[in-house]
């Protein structure tokens, strides 16, 4: 089946903690992809840091530690695979953490994993995709002797920001940030505030199918209904898988006071309308309606299926429908098309491992999840 499984794997790794008023978990779920990478290497490097060692810890400081993680997680990476810088492997990560200090959220994001604040009833904040189309990433890239085709980086890669792809980074003259692929991570800094509820630091394997405002109902729901941050990053995970995600996924959810509390006899919906779900990306399911995560385990829990909408006679959809993934099947294609951080340029027989990165930095500390998560589309 390509880069795809015959079903999902659903097991999860979890991680979590809590500090003073706010508590945190990650998930990480392989799904229909054929690998999983899972790591902490961004966590010491970080930590590892000139600004971070002998700098304070003050908000400009812990955005300077961020950034410059971001450059020496490059050198790292080319030190410790040398396969990299001669092009046998293609791989790359997108990646976005953040610090979490008693006074202020410290938000670093590069490529399309996306960071998602939510305070005060609604999304606050949600960090920018980048994407070769975007005018900023395609005069660098034009600048860097190279070329924006089809919406992707010479043709290939389609986000314009990511640490490794070092194909992408070959001319000499330039520095990492002046590169057709840049490393360098967009650097956002808030004051805490007691209305704040809630960050979602999640890869593109959820957003690809979830819209900001979609994700702040469903983590508001969870926590409505009585989950913990652990639970709710796991559900997360289903519910994505459910939409018809075929990405690894990871996530983390930090929660801070002012988060919904739990509602004695609330249930969370089974399924929850997107009315920003195409918007910005394409969705695997009709506008409006999506499938269950009853509805996508009960299949997977009966043998290998994937999930889609039967359209009616309005072109809408009417409903969830299972269907058993045989090899050859049109269902084995990556939903994602060219919203997936994928390298095209070999074809078939080139299945280069990409990753995708979530972190959560608590101001003492920090944790980190990347997932194996983009190959070439069959």
């Amino acid at each position: 089946m390509g880069a795809f499984l015959d079903k999902p794997a659903v097991e999860k790794e979890n991680h979590s903690g809590s500090c003073d008023r706010l508590s945190y978990a990650l998930a990480a779920m392989q799904g229909w992809r054929t690998e999983m990478e899972v790591g902490l290497e961004f966590v010491n490097i970080l930590t590892s840091t000139p600004t971070f060692k002998e700098g304070d810890k003050t908000p400009e400081h812990l955005s300077k530690s961020l950034r410059q993680a971001h450059f020496a997680m490059d050198e790292y990476l080319k030190e410790k695979f040398p396969s990299l810088l001669t092009g046998e492997d293609r791989s790359g990560t997108t990646a976005v953490s953040a610090f979490v200090t008693p006074t202020h959220i410290i938000i670093a994001n590069c490529g399309d994993s996306r960071a998602v604040l939510c305070s005060d009833g609604g999304v606050k904040f949600g960090s920018n995709d980048h994407k070769p189309t975007n005018d900023e990433e395609t005069k660098r890239i034009t600048a860097a002797e190279g070329q924006v085709v089809l919406g992707r980086v010479n043709g290939n890669l389609a986000v314009s920001r990511a640490l490794g792809d070092f194909v992408y980074k070959d001319v000499d003259a330039l520095p990492a940030e002046k590169q057709k692929v840049s490393p360098e991570p967009d650097m956002t800094t808030f004051e805490r505030s007691e209305k704040d509820e809630f960050l979602v630091l999640a890869c593109d394997g959820i957003w690809d199918v979830m819209s900001n405002e979609a994700a702040y109902t469903f983590v508001c729901n969870q926590f409505k209904a009585g989950y913990t941050p652990t639970e709710t990053c796991n559900r997360l995970l289903d519910y994505c898988l459910s939409l018809g995600s075929k990405d690894n996924m990871s996530a983390v959810v930090v929660k801070f006071a002012a988060a919904p509390e739990k509602v004695e006899g609330f249930k969370a919906p089974e399924e929850i309308p997107d009315p920003n779900q195409g918007a910005d990306r394409e969705s695997p399911t009709p506008q409006g309606h999506v499938v269950g995560i009853e509805t996508i385990l009960s299949a997977i829990m009966q043998g290998g299926a994937t999930v889609s909408s039967s359209p009616g006679e309005d072109g809408e959809g009417d409903g969830p429908v299972v269907e058993q993934v045989t090899d050859g099947d049109d269902s084995t294609e990556d939903s994602k098309g060219d919203n997936d951080n994928n390298d095209t340029s070999n074809g078939d027989s080139d299945e280069q491992s990409r990753a995708d990165t979530s972190a959560s930095a608590e101001h003492k500390g920090a944790s980190e999840a990347t997932d194996g998560s983009d190959k070439n589309e069959s």
